[in-house]
């Protein structure tokens, strides 16, 4: 025999044996489904009342007697909540599950990838409309340990939505690919 012979021969072999990992059934999906969106909705809640509280805090602490630049780290402080608050309503909310089966799983997935990108850049709408305030709190309390406290809470902050996104991840690593999800709306369970 030839070795491309053999090399064909264990390729084919291999292919044959081989089988798909077994999904678990549908209902496991749809119970994920809906615990996922449930924890979604209670850290979105939960977020909007601490945004709530913070807004109310700042915007009274603006109009107390203080250094224009101390009352112009509340209002920009303010802002950035107001832009996270909003950011969260508009971006960060979960869909609610559907009620096919064919599609539970499909729509699992989108979400889990929908919210591991959101951790993955909260850098940016979340961290990023925060800073200024917090810098200029420094800098007005002429206080170089808030500026150390800001920036140790945000790295804090980064690292757990870092560790959150990678965990999503990995959720979406264990669910069935969707070419191998017979209830996919495109792959009908054949590989494309």
């Amino acid at each position: 025999m030839h070795e491309d012979d053999i090399a064909e021969e264990i390729r084919a072999l291999w292919q044959q044996t081989s089988t798909p990992r077994p999904s678990p059934p549908l209902d496991s999906h749809r119970a994920d489904a809906n615990r996922f969106h449930a924890k979604i909705h209670a850290r979105n809640r939960r977020e909007t009342i601490v945004g709530v509280a913070l807004l109310f805090y700042y915007a009274a602490a603006s109009f107390q007697p203080a250094p224009p630049l101390l009352r112009a780290s509340h209002i920009l402080s303010a802002a950035g909540v107001a832009f996270v608050l909003g950011y969260i309503h508009r971006h960060a909310g979960p869909r609610p599950p559907p009620a096919t089966a064919e599609t539970c799983l499909s729509h699992y997935r989108r979400e889990l990838e929908h919210q591991r990108d959101l951790l993955r850049r909260v850098w940016l709408w979340y961290l990023a409309p925060l800073a200024p305030g917090g810098l200029l709190f420094a800098i007005a309390t002429s206080n170089p340990a808030w500026g150390l406290t800001f920036a140790l809470l945000f790295a804090a902050i980064g690292a757990l939505n870092h560790h959150g996104a990678r965990t999503l991840q990995k959720q979406l690593d264990a669910l069935p690919s969707p070419d191998e999800d017979p209830h996919s709306s495109g792959g009908h369970g054949a590989p494309r």
